[in-house]
C-alpha cells in the first residue's frame, strides 16, 4: 500500500502516523532506514498479533486509528480461508492482509468483516 508518512512517534519501537487511501492510522516501523514526515512509501501490512473478536460490517474498506497508540480499526472483506488454518486473507482496498483467528471464530469466506487490533507492524518495499 502507498502511504505518506504524517509524524515520526517517539516509542519503544519506531513508530509512524500515515495516510493511506483507507484513512489514517499509525504503525510500528519496520524498516532499516526511518522515515521523514512528507515521505511517500509503500509498505506491506503485518497484524502480529491473533485478532480474537470481529463482526459484520457495512461500509467502505478502512484503516483507521483516532491516535497513535490507540487499536487500529480494519474492515475489508474476507477473500480466502482454509479449514485447517487460522490465517484468513482479508482484502483492503487493493491490498491483503493476512490475520490469524482463532480456529472457533474465523470469518467465513466472502464477508466483509471488521476487527481491532492493538498495533499494525509496516514493512516498506521497492518498486
Amino acid at each position: 500500500m502507498r502511504i505518506e508518512i504524517l509524524s515520526l512517534l517517539d516509542t519503544r519501537a519506531p513508530g509512524i502516523t500515515f495516510r493511506s487511501p483507507l484513512g489514517q492510522a499509525w504503525a510500528q516501523w519496520s524498516g532499516t532506514e526511518r522515515p521523514g514526515a512528507g515521505d511517500i512509501a509503500n509498505v506491506e501490512f503485518d497484524i502480529p498479533d491473533e485478532v480474537g473478536n470481529w463482526a459484520p460490517a457495512d461500509g467502505p474498506d478502512t484503516l483507521h486509528s483516532h491516535a497513535p497508540e490507540e487499536p487500529v480499526r480494519i474492515r475489508g472483506v474476507v477473500t480466502s480461508t482454509d479449514e485447517d488454518d487460522p490465517v484468513v486473507a482479508v482484502r483492503c482496498g487493493t491490498d491483503i492482509l493476512l490475520v490469524e483467528f482463532p480456529p472457533a471464530h474465523k470469518p467465513p469466506l466472502g464477508a466483509r468483516i471488521e476487527f481491532t487490533t492493538p498495533r499494525i507492524n509496516a514493512y516498506p518495499y521497492s518498486l
